[in-house]
């Protein structure tokens, strides 16, 4: 795991943690999107269901065409998000060292995400009873699993579902309180 970022270290600098994201298949975000993925897909069966048993006029139905997006958004967001959730996790890694965090997906193309420990204003952090959990350098945070594309890139970085976050919580205020005092 670690040399895929050995090329992208700055001079000097150590790697203190590395890990990868642990799938988790269902999240806080999902108790409103299945419902509404159901909801979603049973409305367009519905639609497609009636378009395609009553005919109009014996003419060449558009509406059966007209309804194909809406069928494959719905197929996305009741089974598809979760293999997309999944081989974005499996090829996401997290690192922090001595200077930075730095956030490396490696799917298409490789995308880094970094950013100085100093410049972290605040850490917030969201840790289950098992003690894995989520670390948001700062204050604006949208999902971690998101695609690399500029339209969906976070606002700040995180590191989503990790194995120990009360651990590199401490690794990086450590890191964050000794660039303060220096």
């Amino acid at each position: 795991m670690n040399q895929l970022i050995n090329s992208d270290l700055l001079l000097n600098e150590t790697i203190l943690w590395s890990d990868q994201p642990n799938f988790k298949l269902f999240e806080s975000e999902d108790i409103l999107l299945i419902p509404f993925s159901f909801f979603w897909c049973s409305f367009i069966a519905f639609w497609e269901y009636q378009v395609l048993n009553f005919p109009s006029m014996g003419h060449f139905n558009f509406m059966a065409l007209f309804g194909i997006p809406f069928i494959l958004v719905g197929i996305y967001l009741l089974i598809g998000r979760f293999f997309y959730k999944a081989y974005i996790y499996k090829n996401r890694y997290y690192y922090v060292t001595d200077k930075r965090i730095i956030i490396l997906t490696n799917t298409n193309y490789q995308n880094i995400e970094s950013k100085y420990i100093s410049q972290i204003p605040t850490i917030n952090k969201k840790v289950r009873m098992d003690g894995s959990g989520t670390l948001i350098f700062g204050n604006n945070y949208r999902s971690n699993y998101r695609s690399n594309r500029r339209s969906h890139q976070e606002l700040t970085p995180s590191f989503h579902n990790i194995t120990d976050a009360n651990k590199v919580y401490r690794i990086v205020n450590e890191i964050r309180n000794s660039t303060l005092d220096a």
